[in-house]
């Protein structure tokens, strides 16, 4: 099972890692949102599509526009204390051209890299059941998955150089 944080305003847990804590893991907490500095140095695209992008021009990758869709965050190429590369998919659904070319992208480019991923889901539909098992099928384990259920009205996710995932504002 795949490591899940959930948006709770009662939760206590701090942000993690994407690289970071052991399976199990379901934490609880408030809304993480990006240092507002990666943000701004970083790249977004709004709607269905993709970004890939080298940490080393840029600071973030992110989404907007989520809605009810999924947001999919990947990192590999860990040295020291930041991932050399990044990726991001708005996912509309788990059929169709885009979301093969996304799991495709994955296989072929990052899994070779030892990838972590972080999932936005707005939603508690099954998916992220269909999507966890594609991972898991390119050999990507669950202990480098988590799931973010985000609570509504957040429609931003994104990831930054240094393994933090969340929100690129604050809901409003």
């Amino acid at each position: 099972m795949p490591k899940t944080y959930t948006v709770n305003p009662e939760g206590t847990d701090a942000p993690p890692l994407i690289d970071g804590t052991p399976v199990p893991a379901a934490l609880q907490g408030p809304t993480i949102v990006l240092p507002q500095d990666s943000v701004a140095n970083g790249r977004a695209f709004a709607k269905p599509g993709e970004l890939e992008v080298s940490f080393a021009a840029t600071e973030s990758v992110g989404t907007t526009g989520l809605g009810h869709c999924m947001g999919l965050c990947v990192v590999w190429g860990r040295a020291n204390e930041a991932f050399a590369n990044g990726y991001c998919a708005h996912l509309s659904s788990v059929q169709g051209t885009r979301y093969t070319n996304c799991m495709t992208a994955i296989q072929t480019r990052m899994v070779p890299h030892n990838p972590w991923v972080a999932i936005s889901i707005g939603s508690s539909g099954t998916w992220i059941d269909t999507l966890v098992g594609h991972l898991r099928g390119m050999n990507i384990p669950d202990n480098h998955i988590w799931v973010y259920n985000r609570a509504d009205k957040s429609n931003t996710f994104g990831v930054d150089k240094n393994g933090r995932f969340g929100l690129l504002a604050a809901p409003g």
